[in-house]
């Protein structure tokens, strides 16, 4: 940290290494700050994920009343009475002794940052500790344990959580002194706790692990100050590799998975550093592992440690020099430091960034080079995988190099070499504008090639620094675009419009009419359900909740699967909530619409989107299909519409269902047995399953895929029948999952062939009709019926208009 000099000279000057006496504390308590940076760690990340699922495997632990537990439990609350008054003394120090010290130390000596982290990972515990109270019970959902009443048996802990989640937060500011000491007293204090009778042994790991992940949340959020290592721990590292190296700085522009660094080598040349450390590897690790199961492309081969990460990246940039293409000089690489860091040093190729650059130092010959440097890569299948106005270096002879290779691959397929030349043409772009990248280009693509670019050219394709650039003059790519197609001679894929779309007006009127007065009846059997509403038992409703958002993931998951080029699970999940809204106002032609916009924003052709939702529906109807045939044995006897229906005294949903059902039927009968009907369907039908049948032959190939499909499909029916299930348990019912499973494949069919957006109401009806004819109580059949859909059809459309508008301010669709 910075020392503070006394200026009580006769003079008024400083007095070098005189410092004031009142700071002299901050020495002993707390590490030197550094230049205060922070940065976010994948090790973080990590820890949250571990924490979360000790926390779920404890809580099912808890419940499990284990006889070691008890066992433990026993011995060490039999300490004698003699050394109760210690223990508790022990227990007080250790949990709000350090809370109160650590944030009361951090004010004293300003350090604010350490402060409001460790104040607001205290209350995410404190916080998260009264949710899973309240969801799971005050006891964690066992029952009280005979022979322990003077044992606290609450679950979990929250004095025990906020003590380790303060204590983590500060223990990266702390000396080595007072490190070790928050470190014991913590320890002896969750001993202690059990020993004085404050809590159970499995309660305290949990809260333990739930403290710990809290922290780990909010360093994640606001950066560690342990995350990047100084030059110094640099410059030690390098000398064990035997590289001697002066002026080191930490690179402005960090990059996660890797710590960047620059300086000057012997004889003044400039070198720069990548150190792939412990944490270096985890962020790897952990993008890698995210991109495999979310994309078909997975980017380069997963690297498991960081020796293979440096191996990667030194064997690009040479293979890339090896090409005629100017690239890093490897120096040296090894491992150095006391932590056993990946260092790889390198000579970066001569010359500045295109993001230093001025139009007027970027000629049509530098714009061609450019372009070039991209082809040769091509030719030889090599990517890199993160063309940026940082990655791309303008000569003083006016070639055009590349640096930082952590992306690149070799062997790439087409689509990641589109996505290259459509980075350079996007920083070229940046520089000198539309109209004179479009003419470098015109002058070096031909014709086939500029069309895969052209689709490729979309803001959520690029680099992320590209992306952020670009954000300020949303309209350049659609000039770069639009020049680029016009001076090819090709045709520029537009985008689809956002615009509600109606086949039939009439017929949704009529539809409409039908589904609300459907709802209206649901509504008013809701008035009279309301005492039951009452008496919900909230912790189920909590799950409902949770339940009704995973088929959004699921279905998010399955649409991956069925678009046969990558596709980011996250982006998608985000399209299938802003559908929600969509399909309320729009229908299923607005969802259509906004997917394909979604698509082409991503650089795909309109037909991939219809083609990839014919095949998810089709694939999504069949596995409902067989669903409600494996369920339907199970069921079939615990169903009765006819004496269930009438002891209830409402049969209208029947009537409906019925109504449907034979109007259905009719529809099936006048397309199969009328010519005229039967060639107009199968003439608007043949492209769609022609489409969808060349994509499925397409993902033959690619069997994670198909299994990304079919199982997204069945997890999404899965949830919604969890869903359904805990709505019963809401109000103290319940049924198989066969039954419900029965049940909301009928429902579903009802609402499928309702012209309103999301069948509302006639599900509604489909649903309470199939949970009365189950034996289900009229009261409560109406009242789960209406919390599963307030959380799956109600309330979804108000998050969904959030979610869309921000993917519109994001040109994601």
């Amino acid at each position: 940290m910075t020392t503070e000099l006394a200026v009580d000279s006769p003079s008024g000057l400083a007095h070098p290494g005189r410092r004031r006496s009142k700071w002299r504390w901050r020495a002993i308590v707390f590490a030197p700050a550094g230049d205060g940076s922070t940065r976010r760690r994948a090790s973080d990340a990590v820890r949250l994920g571990l924490a979360l699922v000790i926390v779920v495997v404890g809580s099912l632990i808890v419940r499990a009343d284990s006889s070691p537990e008890l066992r433990l439990e026993n011995f060490l609350h039999a300490a004698p009475q003699g050394i109760k008054w210690l223990i508790t003394t022990v227990w007080y120090a250790g949990t709000l002794g350090v809370i109160a010290g650590l944030v009361l130390m951090a004010l004293l000596a300003r350090r604010t940052t350490l402060a409001r982290n460790a104040v607001l990972a205290g209350a995410a515990a404190w916080l998260g500790c009264g949710i899973a109270g309240w969801v799971l019970g005050a006891n964690g959902g066992r029952a009280p344990i005979e022979g322990l009443g003077d044992v606290n048996q609450g679950y979990p802990l929250a004095r025990v959580a906020t003590t380790v989640a303060v204590a983590t937060i500060a223990l990266p500011y702390l000396n080595r002194a007072w490190h070790r000491l928050v470190v014991v007293l913590v320890a002896l204090a969750s001993i202690c706790t059990v020993v004085n009778g404050a809590g159970l042994p499995f309660n305290v790991i949990v809260s333990l692990a739930l403290g710990w992940g809290m922290a780990a949340g909010v360093t994640l959020i606001f950066g560690s100050p342990v995350g990047l290592p100084s030059p110094f721990e640099v410059g030690d590292s390098l000398a064990d590799i035997g590289v001697d190296m002066a002026d080191i700085a930490a690179v402005h522009d960090q990059v996660w998975g890797v710590a960047r660094y620059s300086g000057r080598g012997e004889g003044g040349s400039d070198l720069d550093v990548s150190v792939y450390g412990r944490d270096a590897a985890s962020a790897q690790w952990l993008a890698k592992v995210w991109r495999f199961f979310v994309y078909r492309d997975s980017g380069p081969t997963l690297q498991l440690t960081r020796l293979q990460q440096v191996e990667h990246e030194a064997y690009l940039a040479m293979l890339t020099g090896h090409l005629g293409v100017g690239a890093p000089r490897i120096v040296a690489s090894g491992i150095g430091g006391p932590a056993h860091d990946a260092l790889l040093v390198t000579e970066p190729p001569p010359g500045r960034p295109f993001g230093e650059l001025e139009a007027s130092d970027v000629s049509d010959a530098v714009l061609d080079a450019a372009l070039s440097t991209m082809l040769e890569l091509r030719r030889a299948d090599v990517s890199h995988g993160g063309i940026s106005p940082r990655t791309l270096v303008l000569g003083s002879d006016g070639s055009v190099g590349l640096t930082d290779f952590r992306k690149a691959s070799s062997g790439a397929p087409a689509r990641r070499l589109d996505l290259d030349l459509a980075g350079a043409m996007a920083t070229c772009a940046l520089v000198v504008g539309a109209e004179r990248t479009a003419e470098a280009a015109h002058r070096t693509l031909d014709g086939p090639t500029m069309a895969a670019v052209l689709l490729c050219l979309q803001p959520a394709g690029l680099d992320p620094l590209v992306i952020k650039a670009v954000h300020h003059d949303k309209e350049l790519l659609t000039a770069l675009r639009e020049r680029c197609a016009a001076k090819a001679g090709v045709d520029l894929p537009e985008l689809t419009e956002l615009k509600r779309v109606s086949i039939t007006n009439l017929v949704l009127i009529v539809g409409s009419i039908i589904g609300i007065w459907a709802l209206v009846g649901v509504l008013a059997d809701v008035s009279d359900s309301f005492s039951t509403l009452e008496g919900a038992a909230w912790g189920w409703v909590a799950v409902v909740f949770v339940f009704s958002q995973v088929p959004n993931f699921a279905k998010a998951w399955a649409l991956t699967g069925a678009v046969p080029g990558e596709m980011p699970l996250g982006a998608v999940t985000q399209l299938q909530f802003a559908n929600n809204f969509t399909a309320l106002v729009g229908g299923s032609m607005g969802t259509l619409a906004m997917t394909i916009r979604f698509f082409q924003r991503r650089g795909y052709d309109a037909t991939v989107a219809i083609s990839a939702g014919v095949l998810d529906s089709t694939v999504s109807w069949v596995v409902k299909g067989l669903i409600f045939l494996i369920s339907l044995p199970f069921a079939i006897g615990a169903l009765d519409f006819g004496n269930k229906q009438t002891e209830t005294g409402s049969g209208n949903e029947v009537w409906i269902i019925l109504a449907i059902v034979v109007g259905v039927g009719v529809l099936a009968g006048a397309v199969w047995f009328i010519p005229k009907i039967r060639h107009l369907t199968v003439d608007k039908l043949k492209p769609h399953v022609a489409s969808a049948w060349s994509n499925l032959k397409i993902l033959a190939h690619q069997p994670r895929k198909l299994v990304a499909v079919v199982l997204g499909n069945v997890g999404q029916q899965l949830f919604i029948a969890l869903a359904l299930g805990a709505a019963l348990h809401a109000f103290g019912q319940h049924l198989s999952l066969a039954v419900l499973f029965v049940v909301i494949t009928l429902a579903s069919m009802v609402g499928a062939v309702s012209p309103v957006p999301g069948g509302m109401g006639l599900v509604e009806a489909g649903l309470i009709a199939g949970l009365a004819a189950a034996g289900i109580p009229q009261n409560a059949a109406v009242a789960a019926v209406f919390t599963q859909r307030l959380f799956t059809a109600y309330l979804p459309p108000i998050w969904g208009w959030f979610i869309m508008v921000w993917m519109r301010r994001k040109d994601l669709i």
